[in-house]
């Protein structure tokens, strides 16, 4: 852990804390992957946004959105 924390680019999160802080106590995939998402260069955090939408529809607008505010969350922590 010492070695990572004397990297400039390396963002230690609890996602599992951040995940349940989102309403999303199952979502840290969501949490983990806004922290990647501004690094992948395939597709857009936009983009992104909108795969977890068509994803999760089935499963309301509930799900839909706490998985997108706990992706959201791990986009803002990859900004730290």
């Amino acid at each position: 852990m010492a070695e990572l924390a004397s990297m400039p680019s390396v963002v230690q999160l609890d996602i599992e804390s951040v995940a349940k802080d989102a309403g999303n106590a199952r979502g840290a995939n969501m949490v983990l992957l806004g922290m990647a998402a501004p690094f992948i260069e395939i597709l857009s955090v936009e983009q992104l946004r909108k795969a977890i939408s068509v994803i999760f529809a089935r499963k309301g607008e509930a799900v839909v959105e706490a998985n997108l505010k706990a992706f959201d969350m791990g986009v803002e922590a990859s900004k730290k």
